[in-house]
């Protein structure tokens, strides 16, 4: 399938639309797109709120997804991520209920068979159109062999934070490229500039080293030519790392450019990689072929309370509790399982014993923290207990505006991108606590110097290695 055409659609023909993607990079892609093309659109994901005069059209991440409006047509992209174990309910919640003459589905076809049945309960007219990859997707018959080997245009794919600043070191030190980043914990604002420098013909920088979280961001990086995988993990377990390689990897936007697929391993000699390759390659495509079986869903509050019948007095019930016992054992119909509620439950067992409402808590369980970082974690659980006192949350409470800098370590640079989730989950929490959390423009403000000194750290260390 495919999601160019139906964005054209949406953009030029129908009276009211909303395009709903996996991330606010895509939205925000798709907003200035629409407005440049003198079509107003809003821009709407959990941590912004771009609304323009006259606007009937609006961009927005899945999760926001507004499904008490009514549209003329409605666009979910990367729509097999509703078998996401950890995202995928928002997609399923888009699925059934935004109310829409025509609801596009844009993504891999291995979903296909999956919604069809999905549909059947709705009686809604389904149509599949397929579209053909424009350029092939060929894997090379020789690895890598040499970081020396990286020309202008590659892109490199790491499977950790640590790696990818490796291989950028390795790379930088041949004096020949200058290396653009991009992985999951960066600051959006930062890796679209990441992205900006890439793409410039005029720029330095003209190697990728990525994440797999590339992989539904590939729509911002049009230029690269060569994509290849490296992992450092031994013969034994080296295919575990490239097997977990999101799919996403594989559903690049038509016409972006061409894909090579070649698994660099440090600890495995040329000669077996040479002899493998070929095996790898069918992992390859049997990870492209695979078809969805099921996909998320989680309930709401409300379904959380009338789908736990044998939870008799919920205000005398911590979050916990309710949380387990909705996402435990519970029977669900055919083609759908509940989602994971691993960080949910890791919010709701740090403040069920505060004094917060069942329903302000469950709002807290479902905000963007990741509770695996303990600067975030920790920001977290201090929002958590100011509203729990005095009902306000002032951000110089827990951090002091003027105190960032620029990093001089990637222990600092790590620090720094943690301090951008905290203000970032305090943007978020402003637009659903207003009232509480009312200093929404210093933090937005701390944010953008947070991701200007993050940008100016990953410029800086690129020059001073090249010039050593």
């Amino acid at each position: 399938m495919g999601s160019l055409l139906f964005r054209r659609r949406l953009s030029r023909t129908l009276l009211t639309g909303i395009y709903c993607g996996p991330l606010r990079l895509l939205a925000w892609e798709i907003a200035q797109r629409m407005n440049k093309a003198k079509v107003p659109c809003d821009l709407i994901t959990g941590q912004e709120r771009e609304e323009v005069d006259g606007a009937k059209h609006k961009a927005v991440t899945v999760e926001m997804a507004d499904v008490t409006s009514e549209y003329s047509c409605a666009v979910v992209d990367e729509i097999q991520m509703l078998g996401c174990r950890t995202r995928g309910f928002s997609f399923t919640r888009a699925l059934l209920g935004i109310a829409a003459d025509e609801l596009h589905l844009c993504g891999d076809a291995a979903a296909v068979p999956l919604i069809q049945e999905i549909l059947k309960a709705t009686e809604d007219n389904v149509k599949v159109q397929y579209y053909e990859r424009l350029s092939p997707l060929v894997p090379l018959k020789l690895p890598l062999g040499s970081f020396a080997n990286i020309r202008n245009g590659d892109c490199i794919v790491a499977f950790s934070r640590f790696e990818i600043y490796k291989i950028k070191r390795q790379i930088e030190r041949e004096r020949k490229h200058l290396c653009s980043v991009v992985y999951g914990s960066l600051p959006p604002e930062t890796r679209t500039r990441q992205a900006t420098m890439f793409n410039d013909e005029n720029s330095d920088f003209d190697v990728l080293v990525a994440s797999d979280a590339i992989g539904m961001q590939a729509g911002l990086f049009p230029n690269f030519d060569l994509l290849f995988l490296y992992s450092r993990l031994h013969a034994t377990s080296g295919l575990y790392q490239i097997l977990t390689l999101h799919r996403e990897m594989f559903n690049l936007h038509p016409g972006c450019f061409r894909i090579h697929l070649v698994p660099t391993v440090d600890s495995i000699s040329t000669t077996y990689m040479q002899n493998k390759l070929s095996f790898y390659t069918l992992i390859f495509i049997g990870v492209v072929l695979l078809c969805l079986v099921s996909v998320a869903m989680i309930g709401s509050l409300w379904d959380v309370r009338n789908l736990v019948p044998e939870i008799c007095d919920l205000q005398e019930m911590i979050n916990l509790q309710i949380l387990r016992a909705f996402c435990g054992e519970r029977e669900v119909v055919k083609n759908y399982f509940i989602a994971d509620c691993e960080q949910m439950m890791k919010v709701a067992a740090v403040i069920d014993e505060l004094p917060i409402n069942l329903n302000d808590k469950y709002l807290f369980a479902m905000s963007p923290v990741d509770m695996d970082d303990d600067i975030s974690s920790q920001g977290l659980t201090q929002f958590a207990q100011s509203y729990s006192k005095t009902r306000i949350v002032r951000l110089k409470e827990i951090f002091t505006p003027g105190t960032l800098k620029v990093p001089k370590s990637h222990h600092a640079l790590k620090e720094l991108e943690s301090i951008h989730k905290v203000l970032d989950l305090y943007v978020w929490l402003s637009f659903h606590l207003e009232d509480s959390f009312p200093d929404r423009e210093l933090a937005a403000s701390q944010k953008a110097i947070c991701s200007m000194w993050v940008y100016m750290d990953l410029s800086f260390l690129a020059y001073m290695t090249f010039n050593m």
